[in-house]
């Protein structure tokens, strides 16, 4: 499956069944879909060793005998993996920096997703105050879809969701085949660049999934038709 690939060359080659399958249920004419990926540079991942990792993560990682050579191989080639599907009444031509989409993100290192609607973060936006702004519109999207009969698939998104482990269904105790010390957790911070913290913060709506379930094909399904039909209904 295109979200859970660690290298480009299996992005490129599972892609193109993902979109198709994606435009089963986002058809046109009305709805268009687009995807890509996008790798870590050597710049993210130095980052993510100097600033992101704890102090305490870092030094089990080095005496469990993963520097930071190591860990930048661990993390892989595939920093996320971005799939959209837009409604073409609201664009005159896509583009990702503007409107809101159904958006389905993916953090392979850290086997986690999250599907929902999503706006962007524009610039250089506070991811905070986004995540606030998200929120209200929730609210809003929500009440509206109401009045309908319709609900609005997934949750609020939480500071925990980019920082901490609000999208693991259950916390991974260990990182890059280091067990962790006593009370830490493989958090996402130590995976995701502040991009991916902005694009996580604009979800007006998200669902969490687990890349590593069994049903991941189905619960993707599911929650996607129910994203269309809400889309459809908010635009």
């Amino acid at each position: 499956m295109a979200l859970g690939v660690r290298r480009e060359s299996d992005f490129k080659a599972e892609w193109p069944a993902a979109e198709a399958e994606l435009a089963t249920v986002f058809s046109t004419p009305a709805w268009g879909v687009t995807g890509f990926m996008k790798p870590y540079s050597e710049e993210n991942a130095k980052n993510l060793w100097n600033n992101e990792l704890s102090r305490p993560v870092r030094d089990a990682l080095l005496a469990g005998g993963v520097d930071e050579a190591a860990y930048q191989r661990w993390l892989g080639g595939v920093h996320y993996v971005y799939a959209a599907a837009y409604l073409k009444a609201l664009f005159d031509r896509y583009g990702d920096n503007k409107g809101w989409r159904v958006l389905a993100i993916s953090i392979p290192a850290a086997g986690v997703a999250a599907v929902g609607i999503a706006s962007h973060y524009q610039n250089a936006q506070n991811h905070n105050r986004l995540a606030d702004v998200s929120n209200l519109l929730h609210d809003q999207a929500a009440a509206g879809l109401a009045k309908e009969g319709l609900d609005l698939p997934g949750r609020k998104v939480a500071r925990a969701d980019w920082d901490g482990v609000g999208l693991a269904r259950k916390p991974a105790t260990s990182l890059a085949g280091v067990n962790l010390p006593p009370g830490e957790t493989a958090r996402l911070k130590f995976m995701r660049t502040t991009t991916v913290k902005k694009i996580l913060a604009s979800f007006i709506t998200l669902q969490p999934l687990d890349l590593s379930s069994p049903d991941l094909g189905q619960e993707l399904d599911d929650v996607m038709g129910k994203l269309e039909k809400a889309a459809r209904s908010l635009a």
